[in-house]
């Protein structure tokens, strides 16, 4: 099986998760990273440490970065956002019938017979079968049914099914979406639902379900297209089954991001991961402290504190993590 890790500069983690699955991953697979501008210095090193890992590079590499060197230099802001899905669904192609998607801060905290998890999606038809949700029971909420004694299987009971009145709304057709959540008609914890059939990362795939949901995505960010596609795979397809691992096999960060997109936070992350990317090279971070844990904060803190720079320093890093982790809160995540 084919495990696929995207990855936008923060190696510090890259390493977490590779040697997360080396330590954790059972079975017969090969690693590709599909990388959107971690700047060649780091992913040499990365390198270095996996050789037998595949790195593949986005059309807009070279671009982005050249922007986050002119960002790091302040002569220019960071303000790329583009996602590089033509590189996810060349490669993902490519990929086997079933594949594990990660993501660069995503680390395997248990064991996992990928074999095992290969064999039963094919036997039952499976499209997804999650290994994470954040903590959320209600991404996993719902009717549930054993298939062995890793995975049950979930039987989704949607709120709606119309895609007829689903699409007005995902669509933001008129300003239908903008308006029920002003009026708090619909909020967040409206769609979760939904994430039955569909998850960002942390999952293994069917690879034809995976690129049906991300066949007209236009590159830009926008979860309500891959959920409406879900939508329409189940009341069109009619095949195919969802599912996820009897207990949560990795997690996340919840103090970092690749960048901000937190409007009412002005935090430079940018700047924040250069500096704890450079700690990273000169091998004064340690990729794997507190594992299987995150990082402990005060542990990267001692690094930023040490640069002493002014536009990025530990309490605003800590007012954004405060509202990071308010926004999944929000959402239902438990987080410590």
């Amino acid at each position: 099986m084919d495990i696929v890790v995207k990855s936008f500069y923060r190696p510090y983690y890259l390493e977490r998760c590779l040697r997360s699955v080396y330590s954790n991953i059972q079975g017969k697979y090969t690693i590709t990273v599909l990388d959107d501008g971690t700047p060649d210095l780091y992913l040499n090193r990365i390198q270095e440490l996996f050789p037998e890992v595949k790195i593949i590079k986005s059309e807009e590499y070279t671009l982005k970065t050249a922007a986050i060197a002119k960002h790091i230099s302040g002569e220019v802001n960071y303000k790329l956002n583009a996602i590089p899905v033509k590189l996810w669904r060349a490669s993902i192609a490519n990929c086997s019938d079933y594949f594990l998607l990660l993501e660069e801060d995503a680390w395997i905290t248990n064991p996992v017979r990928i074999d095992d998890f290969q064999d039963l999606m094919k036997k039952e038809e499976l499209l997804i079968v999650k290994l994470a949700w954040n903590n959320n029971p209600a991404l996993v909420k719902g009717r549930k049914a054993e298939l062995s004694n890793e995975v049950e299987e979930l039987l989704p009971d949607l709120p709606i099914n119309s895609l007829s009145l689903l699409k007005p709304y995902f669509k933001n057709a008129f300003r239908i979406k903008t308006v029920l959540n002003k009026l708090g008609l619909v909020t967040i914890k409206s769609l979760l639902p939904y994430y039955q059939l569909y998850t960002v990362t942390s999952a293994f795939f069917n690879k034809t379900y995976w690129d049906y949901l991300w066949k007209h995505s236009d590159g830009s960010i926008d979860e309500s297209s891959q959920l409406l596609r879900a939508v329409e795979w189940r009341n069109k397809k009619k095949v195919g089954r969802y599912a996820k691992a009897n207990v949560e096999h990795i997690k996340t960060s919840f103090i970092t991001s690749s960048v901000n997109r937190l409007t009412t936070n002005k935090f430079d992350l940018i700047r924040l991961n250069h500096h704890l990317n450079e700690s990273w090279l000169r091998k004064d971070l340690d990729a794997m402290q507190n594992f299987p844990n995150d990082f402990n904060l005060e542990y990267l803190q001692r690094f930023i504190v040490k640069k002493n720079d002014p536009l990025c320093t530990t309490p605003a890093w800590n007012s954004w993590i405060a509202l990071f982790k308010s926004v999944h809160r929000q959402a239902g995540s438990v987080i410590d």
